[in-house]
Formats: structure tokens, sequence, C-alpha cells
């Protein structure tokens, strides 16, 4: 007979502009394949991943969403109860990486304040981008100091980027509790006369 497991669930959206490679982030962590010819995502999409994070059996559920400029509209909804938000740019799109600040900005004007990490992919084709490593990391560092450099094609640090992202997943439920004393009898008396 197999043995059931138990899954902690943690909601992760992934943020940055069209093209930078979200979809295919998510699913080389998730399925291991990357499709050369992906369409663009519309509105958003989500899918699963399972990983392990000191000893905890983790599941991710990745929302990728869309990122053309008329969906930016949409994020204060996807965003909603997210636990971790990854955002995205691309080394080969110097755009995309200045775009991530934007995005922070739309995250938290959703009113969602989740730990954020940033994915630079496409670094297998970094011979000849129009941008450095180092150029990319300094922009990249407005929005967060939890930067990977990644590929989806090759698969560069996907794992490192996931157990990071599933990390600070876990961090977030294991946020100090609040000092609550129980209240006594008397005082709960007290406060239960009605008018």
């Amino acid at each position: 007979m197999s043995e059931l497991i138990e899954y902690e669930k943690y909601k992760v959206i992934i943020l940055g502009d069209a093209g930078v490679g979200k979809t295919s982030l998510a699913r080389k962590q998730s399925l291991g394949i990357f499709d050369y010819k992906m369409n663009p995502t519309v509105g958003a999409s989500h899918i699963k991943t399972r990983l392990k994070v000191e000893d905890h059996n983790i599941e991710l559920m990745l929302w990728d969403t869309a990122g053309q400029e008329q969906f930016a509209a949409l994020v204060p909804m996807y965003a909603r109860g997210a636990n971790v938000c990854i955002i995205t740019g691309s080394i080969v799109n110097p755009d995309s990486v200045d775009h991530m600040k934007v995005w922070k900005e739309r995250l938290y004007a959703s009113g969602e304040n989740p730990p954020i990490v940033a994915a630079i992919n496409k670094i297998d084709l970094l011979e000849g981008a129009p941008l450095t490593m180092d150029e990319a990391r300094s922009k990249a560092e407005t929005v967060c100091e939890d930067i990977f450099f990644v590929s989806a094609r090759t698969g560069d640090s996907v794992d490192q980027l996931f157990q990071a992202v599933a990390a600070a997943a876990l961090q977030t439920q294991k946020a100090p509790e609040k000092n609550l004393q129980p209240v006594s009898e008397e005082v709960q008396k007290e406060n239960s006369r009605c008018c």
C-alpha cells in the first residue's frame, strides 16, 4: 500500500513583460519541458509543481500571468492571496528588466505584499545580449535582493529559483505568532453584559 504524502500548498504569481519566458519557466519547473513555440498567455493560467524544502513537502500553484499591457489591470485579481511573487525579465530585452520595477509597483498597488524573487531569463542567449549580467543585476536590485539568472530552455538555475521561491513561501507561514494571552473569566463576564 502506498503512503499518502501531504503537501503544504502555496500560491505563486509570475509577473513580467510579454515574451520574457514566464510560461516557459513554469513549464520547465513543473513538466521538465521547453517548447520553442509558445502562444502568449491570455489572462492567466496555472500549473502545479511539487518540491521539498527543509523536510516540508511543498506544492506551488504557479499563476502564470499575461505580460501584455492590456492585461496589467488584472494583476490585483491574480495577485490576491499570493504567498510569493516571481518578477521576470529577459537578458535579451533591456526594457523588460527596466519594467520589473513597474510590475513590483503594480503588485503593491493591488494591496498584496508577498515576498518577491527576481528571475532574469534567457541567459543561454547571454553572448551578444544587450545587457551584461552585472547591468541586469543592478536594475533588478531595485525590485528585490533575491535575483536568479535562469534559462528555461537549458534549465540552468531553474531548480534553484523554485527552491528559493518555495523557501520564501514556507517563511510566510513561519512568521512569529503574536503573544496572545487568555482573557480571564471575570473580564469575559464584564464584557458580556448587554446595554
